[in-house]
């Protein structure tokens, strides 16, 4: 039934041995630029188009063009060469490619240590040390006090019988 209301010239589009491939853009940073598409073919070819900066005349946030091809495609990227100011070339391909630094596995001696057990560690020196800073205070402390006392001992000899028979006699 939707075949019998196209029109010939529609008819003979779907008798065709081309590829008609549709790509939609969207200019998500405003900037007016030429679009620089290159199409990789299911035979191994590539095919580069610029589209000039004009299309963003229709309508400034989204078009569509056609490309018509002889053999289907596979990849489509935007601005292969980065000679655009593109600020996100993540979403420049189609399908997307998949960023191959996600998937490799990579053995480093890493030091395990995360902030707060350094910070853990750096507390706990700290406090030993000022410990100890505490501990030899009290010893000096301890020392001075003891050079500052007056010792029994000289008294002991002043009254022992070695001084007294050592004194002269009277």
């Amino acid at each position: 039934k939707m075949l019998a209301d196209l029109k010939p010239q529609e008819k003979r589009l779907l008798k065709t041995n081309k590829h008609l491939t549709v790509v939609s853009f969207e200019n998500k940073g405003g900037a007016i630029m030429p679009i620089l598409v290159q199409l990789h073919l299911k035979n191994g070819k590539k095919e580069s188009h610029k589209i000039p900066a004009e299309i963003w005349k229709k309508n400034h946030e989204s078009v569509s063009k056609l490309f018509v091809t002889r053999h289907p495609v596979e990849r489509v990227l935007i601005d292969p060469s980065e000679q655009t100011a593109d600020a996100d070339q993540g979403n420049n391909a189609w399908p997307p490619l998949i960023k191959e630094e996600l998937f490799t596995l990579e053995r480093k001696n890493k030091d395990f240590n995360n902030d707060m057990k350094r910070a853990r560690e750096k507390k706990a020196a700290e406090d030993k040390k000022k410990a100890a800073e505490k501990k030899k205070k009290e010893a000096d402390k301890k020392a001075e006090d003891e050079k500052s006392k007056p010792t029994t001992s000289a008294k002991v000899n002043k009254d022992s019988k070695a001084n007294k028979k050592a004194a002269p006699a009277e």
